[in-house]
């Protein structure tokens, strides 16, 4: 159950890590392009307080540590060790990092993350940031992973239902 739970956080994880955002520009006009360059640099900055006052690399690494450790066949350690450090990489790069800002910047303005910048500074936005992982963590054990494994145990019994031995 352990390893199951393993990998279903893993999966899910990966999943919403994994979307890449791609981000365009077109304008025939270059005075209407120097203004989306400027605007473009002026939230790059922005995103970039916002990924610091978030504590987003360091938010990532405590998740990503918190996943349990599956428990595996000797003979593919080496492959798992592989795919997990692979992860973790991944989970560091700014790849990933550039991804989530790019994602936010389709949704707020430079004004409008000015504004979650600013939550983020006060004491409940900080307490959050502290606080996020742990909530995560606790909504994984006490909310979802029980849920999957009754899930799990419901569809093994409907599953073992339709087997039929000759």
């Amino acid at each position: 159950m352990q390893k199951e739970n393993y990998y279903m956080k893993k999966i899910l994880l990966m999943a919403i890590m994994t979307s890449n955002v791609m981000c365009s520009l077109s304008s025939a006009n270059p005075s209407t392009n120097v203004a989306i360059v400027n605007h473009d640099i002026e939230m790059d900055q922005v995103m970039d307080r916002f990924i610091s006052v978030i504590n987003l690399r360091a938010s990532l690494e405590q998740i990503n540590s918190s996943i349990c450790n599956p428990v595996i066949p000797q003979k593919q350690i080496p492959a798992v060790k592989n795919y997990i450090d692979k992860v973790n990489k991944f989970l560091s790069s700014d790849e990933l990092i550039n991804g989530i800002k790019a994602i936010y910047r389709k949704y707020f303005t430079i004004k409008e993350m000015e504004t979650v910048i600013a939550f983020y500074e006060s004491g409940a936005g900080e307490k959050l940031v502290q606080m996020l992982p742990q909530i995560i963590n606790d909504m994984y054990t006490e909310i979802i992973n029980p849920s999957l494994n009754k899930l799990s145990v419901e569809l093994n019994e409907e599953l073992a239902k339709t087997i039929v031995i000759p």
